[in-house]
């Protein structure tokens, strides 16, 4: 066989029953699987590391003869592989499932393919790499959790090297080659071939009145149904569930902004446009939406772009959640619950001011959950209010704010220290090389910090867990949506709330993955530096 270019010979072994291929760490395995047999499956021996199991893997070549054609798994030398407690250390190889197993909205399924486990979620430190025979250029997807997603990136060579440098954790990438599609991926699930459908937009009534808009695009999403589609500029992902009822989204960019409401602090960077459903009541699961900017309006490390609705009531923007941004697109995205009117705006990414001598001088923070360790750390001169004297505590805090804070608040210091690609002229340069240095940050596989990214409460978490050095935590996560939380966040997770670091929400979840505020970033900063001394 040959793996990444490299000729390597191994002997065959033939799968005739459910009965599991033991593997052995750095001993190398090639596998068929004859058609009809739709139980094969490999296992390791792993071992619990926190509130996980853990094993590593030899080089694995699976082949399975398909209805499709041989589908391919190739798993390389080395791998580890991460699974919550309750794993067995079982490996299903690949299966093909009924299409109907599988709904993609406005699309024909032409394949299905099970592999890894139905009940846990199996995820991996390096590529692994899945071959669908016939089905190049074709689009691809996967299941998560009930929940269809499609997979939108590429790699640039079906190689190891550029599917473990480009892929994130826990992500996957796709490519064809030849007449076939490779998968590379992080993580096993349930894998999705499907052909979108094109569907021709209702012609629009005429407008009565003269509404000031132009012409409406419409999608109908079947009652709790996924969907992945584009209406006027505006891309949407509707999660399986998140409606009860089979819906018609219309989009309207707006012809004229002039009589809405505008925010001294924000500016437009795009189109305005009103998106409305033919039903009352918001959605039971928040939907993302995404916008375009025009990037080269836009000084990233100056200004912070996202996605608000108008809300009608106050009359006033409201970022919507989980922002990100994509700069090399030049899309930004978050999620909501509801419909209205949506845009791109800017504001001012204002670095920190000289620290404030008077903790009484910020004018939005009275009655707040979080006052008393907002004014204790103001006094400590790690944060500061804005130039107008408000601290805006519900405002979401970028991963340089958050890091350059938790340095300060620690004064930590490291006589080596290094920066990122996208760090070099950063204002938090500083900061992060520091954190670096130390160990508290990582970044991304891409050699990248991502500074103006938005933080989310797990990357909190685990960047508090290390800085602070605390000892892996002898209990499991207890939250009720643990399911949620990155494997690579349970065991910081666990720590910090043990440690009365960080606390869950009154319903009992955690919400890994939205932003942090600058409060609940203050309160554990604050934390933290009762906590070190």
């Amino acid at each position: 066989m040959t793996v990444a270019g490299i000729s390597i010979c191994l002997a065959v072994q033939t799968v005739h029953s459910a009965t599991p291929i033991l593997l052995t760490p750095g001993t190398p395995v090639s596998i068929e699987v004859p058609l009809g047999i739709a139980d094969a499956n490999v296992a390791v021996t792993p071992v619990a590391v926190g509130s996980n199991k853990e094993a590593t893997l030899p080089l694995v070549d699976v082949k399975a003869a398909t209805s499709l054609g041989n589908v391919s798994v190739v798993i390389p030398e080395g791998t580890k592989i991460t699974a919550p407690a309750s794993w067995d250390g079982t490996i299903k190889l690949p299966v093909v499932q009924s299409t109907s197993s599988v709904s993609v909205n406005n699309a024909d399924v032409n394949a299905v393919i099970e592999v890894g486990s139905s009940d846990v979620s199996l995820t991996f430190d390096h590529a692994v790499r899945l071959l669908i025979p016939n089905m190049g250029g074709k689009s691809v997807g996967f299941v998560i959790g009930g929940v269809f997603m499609p997979i939108t990136s590429t790699i640039s060579a079906d190689t190891q090297a550029a599917a473990d440098s480009e892929i994130a954790t826990s992500g996957e990438a796709k490519i064809t080659v030849g007449s076939d599609i490779v998968i590379w991926t992080k993580h096993f699930t349930k894998f999705v071939v499907y052909t979108p459908v094109t569907t021709t937009p209702a012609t629009p009534p005429t407008a009565g009145g003269g509404g000031g808009s132009a012409p409406s695009d419409r999608f109908t999403i079947d009652a709790y149904s996924s969907a992945e589609f584009t209406l006027g500029n505006v891309k949407f992902s509707i999660p399986e569930g998140a409606t009860d009822k089979t819906i018609q989204v219309t989009v309207d960019k707006l012809a004229d902004i002039s009589k809405l409401p505008k925010d001294v602090s924000l500016q437009w960077l795009g189109d305005v446009y009103d998106i409305k459903k033919n039903s009352d009541g918001e959605f039971i699961k928040p939907v993302t939406i995404v916008l375009a900017f025009d990037k080269s309006k836009l000084d990233f490390n100056k200004s912070k772009a996202a996605v608000y609705w108008l809300n009608e009531q106050t009359n006033k923007w409201v970022v919507l959640d989980n922002v990100k941004v994509d700069q090399a697109s030049g899309t930004v995205s978050g999620s909501v619950t509801h419909f209205g009117k949506f845009a791109v705006l800017v504001s001012e990414r204002v670095q920190p001011p000289l620290p404030s001598t008077s903790e009484t001088n910020l004018t939005d923070i009275k009655g707040h959950w979080a006052e008393a360790s907002i004014r204790d750390l103001v006094q400590t001169g790690a944060i500061n209010g804005y130039p107008d004297m408000a601290f805006k505590p519900n405002d979401s805090i970028t991963r340089a704010e958050f890091v350059s804070i938790l340095v300060k608040a620690l004064r930590l210091t490291a006589p080596d220290s290094r920066a990122f690609n996208d760090t070099t002229d950063h204002w938090a340069k500083d900061s992060i090389s520091t954190a670096a240095a130390l160990g508290i940050v990582s970044g991304f596989e891409d050699h990248t910090f991502r500074p103006n990214d938005l933080i989310t409460r797990e990357q909190m978490a685990v960047i508090v867990f290390r800085a602070l050095r605390l000892d892996v935590s002898s209990k499991s996560v207890s939250f009720l949506d643990n399911s949620a939380v990155s494997s690579w966040a349970t065991e910081a997770i666990a720590s910090a709330a043990e440690n009365g670091l960080i606390n869950g929400y009154e319903d009992g979840t955690f919400r890994a993955k939205i932003n942090t505020t600058r409060a609940e970033a203050a309160v554990v900063i604050f934390k933290a530096i009762a906590l070190q001394k």
